[in-house]
């Protein structure tokens, strides 16, 4: 065990043998986790047999694995891109697999899909299905999902 004191509000003990690797116990140390870029480190890819959405253009994503204390892996991410108006797509994040339990369908957060709108993940896959009510253009989707391991393109 030893003390740890993070920015001047914490002062305790951990077992320092528990911490996930990219955690320091060194007073002041600035601890943290990698992002990773999508179209960079990783693909949003058709689901299955379907293209990308029409007009599918990405903005920008970034997902942030990481591994709990007991050994489950998670990963919170954030996703804007823009397609053609649509009322709902498929699409997905490559190399990553959710959780494997029977009909535990990830919610996720969307914006801008009106009443009615939603987003979620299916349980052991990577796809995302999207929907909206009102046709938008602006695809917005983020949630922090359990992951079945790591992802491949994690280092």
């Amino acid at each position: 065990m030893s003390d740890v004191k993070l920015k001047g509000e914490f002062t305790g003990s951990v077992d320092a043998a528990a911490l996930p690797e990219a955690t320091s116990t060194t007073p002041g140390a600035v601890v943290g986790l990698k992002q990773y870029v999508g179209g960079v480190d990783f693909s949003i890819v058709g689901e299955g047999s379907n293209p990308l959405p029409a007009g599918w253009n990405l903005r920008r994503a970034i997902a942030i694995p990481y591994q709990t204390l007991d050994g489950a892996w998670r990963m919170q991410f954030n996703l804007s891109a823009s397609i053609t108006s649509s009322t709902s797509t498929k699409f997905a994040i490559s190399g990553i697999t959710t959780k494997n339990a029977t009909n535990y369908f990830q919610v996720l957060a969307t914006l801008g899909t009106g009443v009615g709108g939603y987003a979620y993940m299916d349980p052991n896959n990577s796809k995302i299905t999207w929907a909206s009510e009102t046709a938008y253009s602006n695809l917005v989707v983020n949630g922090d999902i359990e992951l079945e391991s790591k992802p491949t393109w994690a280092d």
